[in-house]
């Protein structure tokens, strides 16, 4: 069963990848999808947030092939992922992940053009997280700047293949 097949029998995904400049935009996002996923009575058991460069391969496996204590799935966030050591042995979880976990990975650094972003990419859902547009903060109305070609309500900005635009507080889309 593939790693879509997979989230889709569980309403989920297994493996989501933000990109960032903003730090509050990951913060935010990060505990948008930790309140929707994991109760605050789960979470001692079933949510782990980690620093890539704090924690190697083994550590990030134990948690994600465990099964959920007292609920029904668990959450590791790996913040800026593109400082792991191990990045080999974590696609090839990716490649084959445990349907009853969810792998956030989070970034403030990586492009669209890395190879490391197109490599995620492939195995897990990914949104790049944008400011709102300036014309929204500067005063301007959404139909003036609706009427030069630009929309003021997308927020978040998805870029993967399913490419969408979600509104702030609909991240992630369910």
């Amino acid at each position: 069963m593939s790693r879509g097949s997979k989230a889709a029998a569980r309403g989920r995904d297994t493996a989501i990848l933000l990109v960032s400049q903003e730090p509050f935009l990951l913060s935010e996002a990060e505990r948008d999808l930790r309140d929707r996923l994991i109760p605050p009575g789960e979470r001692d058991l079933n949510y782990l947030a980690l620093y890539a460069w704090e924690t190697d391969i083994g550590q990030v496996l134990e948690f994600l092939q465990t099964l959920p204590f007292l609920g029904n799935g668990r959450l590791l966030v790996l913040r800026e992922v593109q400082k792991f050591q191990d990045l080999e042995t974590l696609k090839g979880y990716l490649a084959d992940p445990n349907p009853t976990s969810c792998l956030l990975m989070t970034s403030s650094q990586l492009k669209k053009t890395d190879a490391l972003f197109r490599a995620l990419s492939a195995l897990s859902e990914t949104s790049e997280l944008k400011n709102p547009r300036e014309e929204h903060w500067r005063g301007g109305s959404p139909s003036a700047s609706q009427g030069r070609g630009r929309g003021s309500t997308a927020n978040w900005r998805r870029s993967s293949s399913r490419s969408r635009e979600a509104t702030w507080g609909s991240f992630p889309p369910k």
